[in-house]
Formats: C-alpha cells, structure tokens, sequence
C-alpha cells in the first residue's frame, strides 16, 4: 500500500474520493472509498504484517503484555481455525492496531518452520553451521538467544524439544512471535538478518548438524494417476469444469488412503485453478470439497458389480488379459462419473489401465465389438468419449 498516495486523496463528507468522480457526467455516485479516518498513518507492526502475509506466511495478532503476567505471553485463545484458513488482508490493519505479531509455522507458511535458541551460544554456534554451509539467514536475536526462520522443501516440519540443549524446533501447528513485536520486557524483536526476500528454502539432510529433524507424516510414492495429472500436471482437459477435475483428484487421493490433512496439504501444495481462486482455500476446500470426496458414493453402483464381473470371468486370446485392464478402467471411469453414460478420454483409460494409447484404442475397439460396451457420442465440453455399458454384460 503507497501510504503517501492515500493520504494525499482529498475526500468529501461521505468519505468519497475525488479521484472517483466520473470526468465526463461529473457523477460522484461511485463507490465510496475508505474513510477517512481509516486512512491513518501504518504502524510498524501493521506494515510487517501486511508486508509477512504478502510473502506468503499465515499472520496472527497476539496480545501485548507485560510483567504482570510473570513475563510470559497468556495464551490468545482459540485461533486454531488459523491452521487451515488466512486472514483476510483488509482486515490486518484493524487486527494490528494494538496487538503483536505472530506467525503460523507449517503448511500455510511456505512450511515454516524455527530454530529456537535459548542460549546466545547456541545461536551462535548454529549462526556459524549455517554459515559454514552458505544458507542465508532470517535471523532474530532475543534476550537469551534467538530465532532462524527457514522453509523446509521437503513438507511440514515436526516440533521437538531439546534435539539439542536449548534448541526447540518450532513447526507444524505452532507459531512464532515476529519482529517488531514488543516482548514482555519491553524490548523490541528486531532482525539482525533477514537475506533474501524469503526464508532459505532447504531440505533437512542440510542441518545435519541438528540430529532428529523430521518432516510430518511423509507420504511416500507417486500419486494415484488423477491426482498426479490435476495436481501435477495442471491437465484438466478430460473434465468438463476445473471444480470437477479436482474433485476427482480428491477422491483419488481418499480411495489411495491419505489422510484428510495430506490432501488438505497437497492441495494448498498444487493450488488447483478452482482452490486458488477462492478468497480462503483451505476452508472453502476443508468445508465443501473435502466431504464429498471422502463421502463419495457410486452415483452408478454398476460399476462395481461389472468390475467384479470382469475380474471373476476368464478373458481368453492373445488380446485377452489387455481387454480385461481396459474394461476396469471403464468401470472405473462409469464411477467417478457417475453416470449411466460416462465421459472416458483415451488418455485416462491408458493411464489407468498402464498401456498406451494405441493399445487403448484398439481394445475399446474390441470391446465394442464384442457389445460390453457402446460407444454413447462425444462430451460437448471436453471433447471426451461417452460410453455405456451394454445389458448382456
């Protein structure tokens, strides 16, 4: 925000603009600005915040205190909702007006997560691993040691105690205090480094000075096929909407048996068209997207009956076990769809069924032949094949 712009705006009584005057009718009837009074100068405090949530990170105010809480910050109350939303940013300036500023480590940070020191040796000694091993620094000192700011690559980094003596390692669900918050004491947080325009982004096996550092719940392997290709890919073309496209990634991702908290995490991970384009993501998709993938059932309960149809029987010839692998996938497809004639690219029954596309084209081809299925038009929107499956299978 140019501060100095909006304090040279000239308003009317109603708090409007001048500069919204319509030039050729003269018509203020515009929508209003803010008024004046909310266009005071920014304090510190509410500049870095504006300035940490812009980056990025998942700001929180906390409460200003002092010595009669025994030097201790109470705690705020309930503000784990934070954990899986943001702030809305015109409201930060309101929120920070006379509180201190905390950050979210974790997953709605860019994967923050803090070295906390609390001894000035052991800052510095870590200080100095740091910059044995070039990784620049976000660096704040406190009373008795000190913080590093760092992104982890790798995902949400565990909190532990005492990996070290007097080390902490501040990450998933858990926040820091940022400067320029005020401590208890009266002192102020301040950055003795801040290189770069975010935290260093590193892998764990680069602080092997620090033994035990560990991501939270690593999910080991590719991702099932949709997920891969809506997440990963970005390749929505066999869908008729992006909300569709990642509703099927989502249940491809719940029937590959992740948890909610990693699909949560790989969608704010990937940021999908349709995710990314509401105001809170992770609430919308935490609130709406979510159950229905997790509570997905068979709008076309044949599907599964056909699927153990299929694997029950024998597929003789050459040509056999290849047509057996094809028409799963259509099963497959019949049920993510939902529908009594069923969008199937070419594409997503190769890939599903771990052949090519050639190979594809011509099994469908025979299973039409041979009436399992018919061939049902193309989807208007994504271009697709439509098939239905036939009476006699």
């Amino acid at each position: 925000m140019h501060q100095d712009k909006l304090m040279n705006h000239k308003h009317n009584k109603w708090g409007q603009s001048k500069d919204s005057v319509d030039p050729k009718t003269n018509n203020t009837n515009l929508r209003p600005t803010l008024a004046p009074a909310i266009l005071q100068p920014l304090t510190q405090i509410q500049l870095a915040a504006l300035e940490l949530y812009d980056a990025g990170f998942n700001v929180m105010p906390i409460p200003r205190v002092g010595l009669e809480y025994g030097g201790k910050k109470p705690p705020y109350g309930r503000f784990y909702y934070l954990f899986t939303t943001r702030l809305y940013r015109a409201s930060l300036a309101i929120l920070f007006k006379r509180a201190n500023l905390a950050v979210l480590c974790g997953r709605l940070s860019r994967n923050l997560f803090v070295l906390d020191c609390d001894e000035s040796r052991l800052f510095g000694r870590i200080g100095w691993e740091l910059k044995k091993r070039e990784i620049p620094t976000w660096a704040v000192q406190s009373k008795r040691g000190g913080h590093y700011w760092m992104l982890c690559s790798e995902g949400e980094v565990k909190n532990k105690d005492n990996l070290m003596p007097g080390l902490q390692v501040i990450g998933n669900c858990q926040y820091v205090v940022a400067p320029p918050s005020v401590h208890p004491t009266g002192l102020i947080y301040s950055w003795t480094d801040r290189d770069g325009d975010l935290p260093p982004s590193i892998t764990l096996e680069t602080l092997d000075f620090i033994p035990g550092l560990s991501v939270l719940r690593p999910k080991w392997g590719k991702l099932p096929a949709v997920a891969h290709r809506v997440l990963v890919d970005k390749d929505l073309g066999d869908y008729t909407t992006n909300s569709e496209a990642e509703l099927a990634a989502a249940m491809s991702l719940t029937k590959a048996g992740y948890t909610e908290n990693e699909i949560i995490t790989l969608f704010e991970q990937h940021r999908p068209p349709h995710y990314a384009s509401k105001k809170n993501p992770s609430s919308w998709f935490e609130r709406y997207l979510l159950p229905k993938a997790v509570e997905f059932e068979d709008a076309n309960p044949r599907s599964d009956d056909l699927k153990s149809w299929a694997e029950s029987r024998p597929w003789p010839g050459r040509t056999g076990e290849t047509d057996k692998r094809v028409f799963i996938a259509l099963c497959h497809r019949a049920k993510l769809d939902g529908r009594k004639c069923f969008r199937a690219s070419i594409r997503e029954i190769a890939e599903i069924a771990n052949i090519t596309k050639n190979t594809a084209v011509l099994s469908i081809h025979r299973l039409i032949s041979s009436g399992l299925i018919s061939f049902a038009g193309i989807d208007e929107k994504s271009r697709a094949c439509l098939y239905s499956f036939n009476a006699r299978s």
